[in-house]
């Protein structure tokens, strides 16, 4: 068939009426072949291709495990902060009341350390463990988002973190504490501390959602390493090995500040009058 069409004649109408001519000589084709409406029909049906899309996929599921855990970070900061400082506070305390001299009649330093550093840490630990246990209760009962599958690895290499990292910092926190005799004293002692945390802190919160090579050198290093390495593990980026290493350093750490701390802690307890020296504080533990 032929199309005929004026001057005027809109280009969607002459379109439309192509297509009815194409559609008309289809047809008759088809009837001139034997092909009844159906079968033309399922012929002319654009088919379903599959397509299989060779890119490697990214884990859907990498920033929201890291998200967790930077969560378990904020919480595991803020318990190292607080009962770090307890146990600084306790230990000025101690020295202020002159209570440790009966003490220490009774018992070694170092076994002080250890027993006071055990004690609020189980305390501090019973916290976590009552903050993730009602976050879970809470969770049941209203629309939240579903937690991510590596929730639960998250958490337990969160709190295995969690005890190298008191361990740590609350060693160093005692050992600061025995170097002043005095309240107003205890915050300047502290601050040195406190700002090794808020930088492994901060380090950790503004690496979510990336592996940069900042978070990888912080996961080897004692004072960054409770909080950063948690993270690496929940994204997925840190091998075996590097889990292996960065834990043995931070017990190796761990144990030697015991050490160090211990003599120093030993060495300060009991001057009073005012601010001890590092050195003083060592040299006294000989005598």
């Amino acid at each position: 068939p032929e199309v005929v069409v004026g001057d005027g004649t809109p280009g969607t109408l002459r379109s439309l009426l192509v297509a009815a001519a194409t559609t008309s000589v289809i047809a008759e084709r088809a009837e001139d072949l034997g092909l009844d409406p159906t079968t033309l029909t399922e012929l002319l049906t654009p088919p379903e291709v599959p397509i299989s899309d060779l890119t490697p996929v990214e884990d859907d599921d990498r920033e929201s495990n890291q998200g967790f855990a930077a969560i378990l970070a904020i919480v595991m900061f803020m318990v190292i902060v607080t009962y770090g400082q307890w146990i600084l506070i306790g230990v000025v305390e101690e020295k202020s009341n002159r209570v440790v001299e009966m003490v220490l009649g009774a018992i070694r330093p170092h076994r002080l350390l250890v027993g006071k550093i055990i004690g609020i840490g189980a305390l501090g630990l019973l916290q976590v463990v009552a903050i993730v246990g009602m976050a879970v209760i809470v969770a049941q009962f209203i629309d939240l988002p579903a937690l991510p599958d590596a929730a639960v690895s998250t958490i337990v290499w969160s709190f295995v973190w969690f005890f190298l990292g008191f361990g740590f910092y609350a060693t160093a926190y005692a050992a600061a504490g025995s170097l002043v005799s005095r309240q107003e004293e205890a915050q300047n002692a502290a601050f040195p501390l406190t700002i090794l945390l808020l930088a492994a802190f901060y380090t950790a919160l503004f690496s979510v959602g990336s592996d940069n090579p900042v978070l990888r050198v912080a996961s080897f290093l004692p004072p960054f390493a409770p909080i950063t390495m948690p993270l690496r593990i929940a994204g997925g980026d840190a091998a075996v090995w590097e889990i292996g290493v960065s834990f043995t350093v931070m017990v190796v750490s761990t144990y030697l500040l015991v050490r160090f701390a211990g003599r120093v802690y030993s060495g300060g307890l009991l001057r009073t009058g005012g601010k001890v020296k590092l050195s003083e504080a060592w040299r006294s533990a000989e005598a």
